[in-house]
């Protein structure tokens, strides 16, 4: 699920401009900026919104596989 999970966020992350860069137990962190600053904070909160937005899906395949949410 981790590997999924990963996966996931880590292209919606790549499609602002980010990178995923380091990973900690269940989370990831992503860089923006690193290579282009231009709007790299405003790139990093749309990442965050998608990432909220794309839960909806992994919490629709958690509860059908095992009725739990994150």
């Amino acid at each position: 699920m981790l590997n999924r999970y990963f996966n996931h966020m880590g292209k919606i992350a790549e499609r602002h401009g980010g990178v995923s860069n380091n990973y900690m137990g269940d989370g990831c962190m992503a860089l923006f900026g690193w290579d282009d600053r231009d709007r790299a904070a405003e790139r990093a909160v749309r990442a965050a919104v998608d990432i909220q937005n794309a839960m909806v899906s992994i919490n629709n395949y958690l509860d059908r596989l095992y009725h739990r949410q994150l």
